[in-house]
C-alpha cells in the first residue's frame, strides 16, 4: 500500500518536472518585443528644431528621449516627451528644442534602439 503511493508520487513528480523542462524551452522561443519604426522628418523655421512624426508607429513617452550634441560633441540635456507621439505631430517636448546654430547632432532614442539619427539640414534621415 505504502509502496503504492510512493510510486504514484514519483510518476507525478516526473511529470511535473517534464512540464516545467517543456515550458522553459518553449519560453525561449517566444519573440522578443517589437522596435517601433517611425519616420522622423526634421524641420527648421527661423533657426529653430522641430522633428515632426512623418509616418509609422505611435511612439511613448516612457521608452523615447531626444538627443542633442552640439559643435564639441557634448550633449545638451536629453529632452523627455511629455506625452506620446503620434503621426503628423512635431515631437512634444517639455521645453523647446535648441536654436540649430550651435546643433551638429541629432537623435531620437528609443530604450532599444536609435530610430532618427541626422544633422541639422537634413530633411530625411
Amino acid at each position: 500500500m505504502v509502496s503504492e503511493i510512493i510510486g504514484e508520487m514519483l510518476k507525478l513528480s516526473i511529470v511535473v518536472m517534464l512540464v516545467s523542462v517543456l515550458a522553459v524551452s518553449v519560453y525561449a522561443y517566444l519573440p522578443d518585443e517589437r522596435i517601433p519604426y517611425a519616420e522622423i522628418m526634421y524641420q527648421s523655421t527661423d533657426g529653430n528644431i522641430t522633428l515632426i512624426h512623418a509616418g509609422g508607429d505611435t511612439l511613448l513617452s516612457s521608452d523615447v528621449t531626444i538627443v542633442i550634441l552640439n559643435e564639441t560633441g557634448y550633449a545638451y540635456p536629453t529632452y523627455s516627451l511629455s506625452k506620446n507621439w503620434a503621426f503628423s505631430e512635431p515631437a512634444p517636448v517639455v521645453v523647446p528644442l535648441p536654436n540649430e546654430t550651435n546643433v551638429s547632432e541629432i537623435m531620437v532614442v528609443h530604450r532599444r534602439a536609435v530610430l532618427y539619427k541626422g544633422e541639422p539640414g537634413w530633411q530625411n534621415a
